[in-house]
Parts: C-alpha cells; structure tokens; sequence
C-alpha cells in the first residue's frame, strides 16, 4: 500500500505540475493560444516594394555570362524589350532597368482583388516612403498586406535609401499605429526576421532560410494563389514550387538544375511561415484588431 506521506507527496507534485503548464500556456508568446475573429467585409490594400540595388551575386553573374546568348532572348520576351537593349548590360544592370518594374507590375496585375495597390520601387522605396503608405491606408482603415522583393541579412533589410535593422523597423511600424495583417518577403535570411513581425501582431509572414535565389516570379504566384482560396501557408509553399516549375521549364535552353536550382539553393530558398494564424485566408479580415 501506498503510505500517507508517499501520496501527500504525489498530489503535491501533481498540483504544481498543473500549475506550471496552466501558467505556460497562458503566458506563451505562440500567436496561436490567442483567439482570433475575422468578418468578410472591408477594403484590403497592398503595398509592394522592389527594389535590387543593382546587387546580385558573382554566381548569378557568371552563370548569366555563361549563358548570355540563350537568356537574353528570354528577357527579351519576358520584359518586352529589344535584345540590343540588353547587350553590353550585366545582369544585375538588367534587373535594375527593366526587371524590377516587370516584377512589380507582374505582382500588382495578381492583385486584382485588393481595393488599394501601393506601388514602391527606386526613389519611392524608401524606409520613409513605406512608413508613410502605411500610416495613410491605415488612417483610411484598410487591412494592410505587404509583399517585400528587397535584399536583406539576418537581422537587416535594404531599402533604396538605406540597410535598417529589422528590430527598429517593426519598432517603428508599431509606434506608429500601424498594423499589418500579412507579409510575403523574397528577402534574403528572412526566417531569422520572423519573431520581429510576430511580436508586432502580424497574422502571416514568410521567410527564406537563407540566401533566397526564389525571387523572380514566387511574390506574384504568391498573391494569385493567396486571393484564389489557399490558407496564407499553402499559397506559400505553392509559389515557391510554382516558380521552381517554371525555371525548370527553360531546361530545354539552359541546364537549368546544373547551374541555377542546385540542391544548394534549393535548401537555402526553403520557406518557414510563421504569425498569428499561418492558414488564414485572404478573405479574413481581423475583426478585432491585435494589440502591439
């Protein structure tokens, strides 16, 4: 039999046990453990920023050099431009002058169904210029979306003014009043990023897990997919599948898995989604918004 003390002692162990997970689960950060409602009515915006700096890695370089005669033709088709227009430019100069406003109009033509597109790209994608588009759509009482195609670092992004740290960014947006329901980012390192948009309440937001090389056409897969009816988490995966699909489609003019989507890459631009709730819909919009 079990003696007196013995089983004083098993219900104190168990109390406290109860006590410590009651008391984890109720101060958890996991966005998850807080109820969320949502209403179908009301304007949604978008706000896009491209910027490249006119910056690409030497492989990407090389591999454009390697391959120029069979890619221009490509970007030719692609950016609706003549091939001598692109002759002695090198690639990160051809993102730059005719790839950045392809990508931009590409992402804002699979936004059809937002109320409000802000479009960001050279001198207007700007830290300011950014905090002010948001200030504005949320004085005017929009959901606030943002799809971010910018360099960025573990603990940085780079915008065409400046590299600012991720922690004063979201420090910043939350001083300013503003709230932003989700965020698809190309951005380089972003799963680092992640805990920084957490803590200012947004409901979604993606990251690469390191040098992302996904980034020409995921942002606007993203968007179709997201308004088409798939949870923020599935138009994710999707867009980053989608594009892989479509590079692959060229193999038959450049060994596309030999020098582009090596398995490297491939591991490096892998997505972690993270926020409030990783499957909401396009069509949710918090009826209740977050306290940040």
């Amino acid at each position: 039999k079990m003696k007196l003390y013995e089983l004083y002692r098993l219900l104190f162990l168990t109390a406290i046990t109860s006590f410590l997970l009651f008391s984890c689960r109720n101060n958890s950060s996991n966005p998850a453990n807080t109820p969320l409602l949502y209403q179908d009515s009301g304007s949604k915006a978008l706000v896009i920023v491209v910027e490249n700096k006119n910056l690409l890695d030497m492989v990407n370089e090389q591999t454009y050099e390697l391959f120029k005669a069979d890619i221009l033709p490509i970007f030719s088709d692609m950016f609706t431009v003549p091939q001598d227009s692109m002759q002695n430019l090198t690639l990160a100069e051809i993102i730059d002058k005719y790839g950045e406003q392809w990508q931009l109009n590409q992402i804002a033509d699979s936004a059809k169904g937002y109320d409000r597109i802000v479009k960001l790209n050279k001198q207007t994608a700007t830290v300011q210029c950014l905090l002010d588009s948001l200030k504005m759509l949320g004085s005017e009482g929009y959901t606030i979306d943002m799809v971010f195609n910018l360099h960025g670092s573990m603990t940085t992004i780079l915008f065409n003014d400046k590299e600012i740290d991720i922690g004063t960014l979201t420090q910043s947006i939350k001083d300013n009043g503003i709230r932003i329901r989700a965020l698809y980012q190309t951005t380089c390192y972003a799963k680092y990023m992640l805990p920084f948009w957490n803590n200012i309440g947004v409901f979604a937001v993606n990251g690469a897990a390191d040098n992302n090389q996904i980034v020409l056409f995921s942002s606007a897969y993203f968007v179709s997919q997201w308004i088409s009816g798939k949870t923020f988490e599935d138009a994710v995966y999707s867009a980053y599948n989608m594009e892989i699909a479509t590079l692959r489609s060229y193999n038959d003019r450049i060994p596309i898995d030999t020098y582009i989507l090596t398995p490297q890459v491939l591991a490096n631009s892998r997505q972690y989604v993270s926020g409030r709730d990783q499957k909401i819909l396009w069509k949710n919009i918090p009826a209740i918004p977050p306290k940040i």
